[in-house]
């Protein structure tokens, strides 16, 4: 019994792997344009981009592994059912209660990894990511600037770039609006410019050249317009991007998601309950238990995906098995959202997407352990073939 245990979580060991590698890659390839722009036009180090990959890859991980925990365990008991492997085992008398050991095995393994993430690796990677987009910002602070787009200074100013160089920082139809002093409004508009680098790292310095000032006192009670051949404007970099909190641990400089469990539990043992503060720590402490259970449910309902769409319905298997994530995801999410406006209980919204998805798992398992077969399986792959075969929708399918 123990030789087949061990075949069997071999089988699964390695789809589980791929899975995270696959998914993992797709993600960070999305992010891969800003990065590599990041390090090709904005001059960003490649170590700080790596670092930043790092950190952000937790935040990740957490819903990757239980989708690599459903996908494993999905292949590999399709594999079984497909060379009549899991016949061969029930006529030997293995039931596929006794196949769970090494399904259990995996659920586990991959549950303290996702807790593991989820206690220590994810507020490390949120706090690191914050603090490398700071770093980055504070090196080269063109960053926080786009072009063709009014970029926003924390309400105080507005700035507009029609052209803009990153090499060499250069800069054409420039127009900021400076409204830092709530008496006078500064609207100048210059043909070109630079940014240059600022002597302390706190603050962007914009020399900009031919151009005008329009100044206007509070209450529209004077105006006046000077020319410039030449002229040097800083903005504090902190308008940009807060730099208060930076290397700061304490809960106080903390939002909930990116406290430590010690964090939470003394936000949540001395705050005032039904405040935003509070209600944000109870939610975060719940989901971070509540999100590793997923990759349990996810292995129940692996077995009997598996073992069900065997043969030619395999894709169909996997396809269903996506869907079955993303509808978790999203419940997951639309329950987070609705804990955080308190319009539903913090504890039984973090763990609905659990119970209900587990409840099902066990059903199906259920069935799957009785050898019946999913008959709205086979309907559902008839009414599909029928419209493919119907020419009408299948030409408006193609189109």
């Amino acid at each position: 019994m123990k030789r087949l245990d061990k075949y069997i979580f071999m089988e699964m060991v390695p789809p589980f792997l791929v899975s995270i590698l696959v998914f993992s890659t797709v993600l960070i390839l999305g992010k891969m344009t800003l990065l590599t722009k990041l390090i090709v036009s904005r001059g960003v180090s490649v170590m700080d981009i790596l670092w930043l990959v790092a950190a952000i890859l937790p935040s990740f991980l957490v819903f990757i592994v239980p989708m690599a925990t459903l996908m494993a365990v999905l292949l590999a008991f399709h594999r079984l059912s497909a060379d009549n492997e899991i016949t061969a085992m029930k006529t030997a008398g293995v039931s596929l209660y006794h196949m769970m050991r090494p399904v259990a095995l995996l659920a586990v393994l991959s549950y303290a990894i996702t807790m593991f993430l989820c206690i220590h690796a994810l507020p490390w990677g949120i706090w690191s990511t914050k603090q490398t987009i700071q770093k980055i910002v504070k090196a080269h602070a063109d960053v926080v600037l786009k072009e063709g787009i009014f970029n926003d200074v924390a309400g105080k100013a507005v700035v507009y770039m029609g052209k803009y160089t990153p090499k060499n920082k250069y800069m054409e139809e420039i127009v900021i609006s400076d409204e830092r002093d709530p008496r006078v409004r500064n609207t100048i508009v210059a043909e070109k410019g630079h940014i240059v680098p600022s002597s302390d790292g706190k603050s962007i310095s914009f020399r900009l050249m031919d151009g005008v000032i329009s100044r206007v006192e509070g209450g529209f009670d004077s105006a006046q317009t000077v020319s410039f051949r030449r002229y040097d404007l800083n903005l504090p970099l902190e308008d940009f991007w807060d730099l208060s909190k930076v290397g700061r641990r304490d809960t106080e400089a903390l939002d909930p998601f990116e406290m430590t469990m010690g964090q939470l539990n003394e936000v949540i043992r001395n705050g005032e309950p039904g405040t935003e503060r509070h209600q944000m720590a109870l939610l975060e402490y719940h989901h971070r238990f509540a999100l590793p259970v997923a990759c349990l449910v996810m292995s129940i309902l692996g077995v009997s995906l598996g073992v069900q769409f065997s043969g030619g319905r395999k894709s169909w298997g996997m396809v269903i098995a996506l869907v079955i994530f993303f509808v978790y995801f999203i419940l997951y999410s639309a329950t987070k959202s609705l804990g955080e406006s308190g319009l539903v209980p913090v504890a039984p919204g973090a763990w609905a997407p659990n119970v209900l998805f587990g409840t099902l798992g066990v059903y199906l398992f259920l069935q799957t352990a009785r050898e019946t077969r999913f008959d709205w399986v086979d309907r559902m792959l008839h009414l599909w073939k029928r419209l493919l075969e119907n020419k009408r929708f299948s030409g408006f399918f193609s189109s």
